[in-house]
């Protein structure tokens, strides 16, 4: 048995679809815009002959094809909200630019279907521009974007090299020639010619890749254990710190870090701490990755899923909704008598550290969390959270759905395994644990059974997944980088 490897793969073509010209650079070709990207900012840039006239830009809504496009089968597919203006000329002549990062925002995080941009401007003169055919390459309209990956800010300026690119459109449409099809003009139009109004096509063809998945968390809070809506039966809410938390209900606080630079030794991918306070599973500490716990214990996979955070969660935003790590970890300690743990299995094998041991003789377990960052800030949340839009069980990989709720508060999940002797564990050459000694047992050769599992969304603290930084994952950014400059 292997950790469960959750990777999101993602190869998809974005055909920005813009009025006018088209097209990709060599440099651009070979780039690619990964899935869920924050959009740091996008201008679309045309070079204009005209006067003194308003050319607006709206979103079309509907598909359309270069070489066949016209006033008649386009029938005004476009929205009526303007994305954005400029006024004709920039000067006597020249380059006009337009700001349309939410729109390419939009179209990258699929809120709506990219069919692209139209270019009009009513009953005003017409403006020419050079479209994606002019013999002057410099002239083609183009779309500069610049997007945030792993170690900072890329930027991508897609213009079209040569006129026969694949997957590259443009064309103008007249009213006074509703069947005629201008996709292979040197020359687009927007406003009236000879009293009918021309206006402007363009698709711009862009990759859209997978980035690797990569993001770090930090915070802790307080739950209880399956109170999801922390409402008791008679309705009193529980509160963070309350002392009457009744009898069967778990509470327990957490925290840690996963993916920092920051954590702290024996191994730098993160360090968690679990801390069951009180309830019918009795009291214990466990933890992994810490710097009082054994060598051994470690968080082993990080995996980011559900693609952008909730707003506000940075800036930019959080790259992921969801964080799920898993690791290897000890019981630094556990209650005894009235505070003994109740574990969901009989005769689990459970031993805690000591105190002052010199060579650790209690047991390794492997461990799964979950975290689901939704809520700014991560305070009590007052009310109960709508069933129906934030289930019990939570989201993600152990959850109800697959995707989280920002209408939700932040989640937390915890799943501890059956434990190994300290003596059975099988150690690698490079002084880490053999997951397999860990993760199966060995007198029935199945996997180890769980031991332990808290979940809720939290009463307190904050949940926070952020960008990843750190000379843990620079090699990983520049290896992607290489492969997409």
């Amino acid at each position: 048995m292997k950790p469960r490897n959750f990777v999101a793969s993602a190869r998809m073509m974005l055909f920005v679809t813009l009025v006018l010209a088209a097209s990709m650079t060599e440099k651009a070709e070979s780039a690619c815009i990964p899935e869920g990207a924050y959009i740091d900012s996008a201008t679309f840039s045309i070079y204009v002959a005209g006067w003194g006239q308003t050319v607006q830009l709206h979103r079309i809504t509907a598909p359309w094809i270069e070489t066949e496009v016209t006033w008649s089968n386009f029938a005004s597919s476009y929205a009526s909200a303007v994305e954005g203006s400029f006024v004709a000329p920039c000067g006597s002549s020249g380059w006009c630019s337009v700001d349309i990062t939410s729109l390419v925002q939009g179209w990258v995080d699929g809120s709506y279907p990219n069919y692209g941009l139209l270019l009009e401007q009513g009953q005003a003169s017409a403006i020419t521009c050079p479209s994606s055919e002019c013999s002057d390459v410099e002239l083609r309209p183009k779309l500069e974007i610049s997007y945030i990956t792993l170690s900072g800010s890329v930027s991508v300026t897609i213009q079209r090299p040569g006129a026969d690119q694949d997957g590259v459109a443009d064309a103008y449409i007249w009213e006074w020639g509703p069947y005629a099809n201008g996709g292979n003009s040197p020359k687009l139009y927007a406003g009236l010619l000879n009293g009918y109004e021309k206006q402007s096509l363009l698709r711009f063809e862009l990759e859209f890749c997978e980035q690797p998945a990569g993001c770090r968390f930090t915070g802790g809070g307080v739950d209880t254990d399956g109170n999801w809506d922390h409402t008791l039966e008679d309705g009193q809410m529980i509160r963070n710190g309350a002392g009457n938390v009744p009898e069967g209900i778990d509470r327990a606080q957490f925290g840690g870090q996963a993916g920092a630079n920051t954590a702290q030794p024996p191994q730098p991918k993160g360090e968690w701490t679990h801390h069951q306070q009180r309830g019918a599973s009795g009291s214990f500490t466990f933890h992994g990755g810490t710097a009082s716990a054994p060598a051994g214990t470690e968080i082993v996979e990080i995996r980011c899923s559900d693609p952008r955070g909730c707003r506000p969660s940075g800036d930019p935003p959080s790259p992921a909704k969801q964080l799920d790590f898993d690791g290897i970890g000890t019981f630094k300690s556990i209650g005894k008598g009235s505070k003994a743990p109740i574990f969901e299995i009989d005769n689990p094998t459970v031993t805690a550290e000591g105190k002052g041991n010199k060579t650790f003789d209690g047991t390794f377990h492997w461990f799964e969390v979950n975290i689901d960052d939704l809520g700014e800030p991560g305070g009590f949340n007052k009310g109960a959270p709508d069933s129906e839009v934030c289930p019990s069980a939570g989201f993600g990989e152990k959850g109800a759905e697959p995707l989280a709720n920002c209408d939700c508060p932040d989640f937390y999940r915890i799943t501890i395994y059956d434990g190994v002797d300290a003596a059975d564990v099988v150690w690698l050459p490079d002084g880490s644990i053999d997951l397999t000694s860990v993760l199966i047992d060995k007198d029935t050769g199945l996997p180890k059974e769980v031991i332990y599992e808290f979940y809720g969304f939290i009463d307190g603290g904050n949940l926070q997944i952020h960008h990843p930084t750190g000379f843990d994952l620079k090699q990983l950014s520049e290896t992607w980088l290489a492969g997409v400059e």
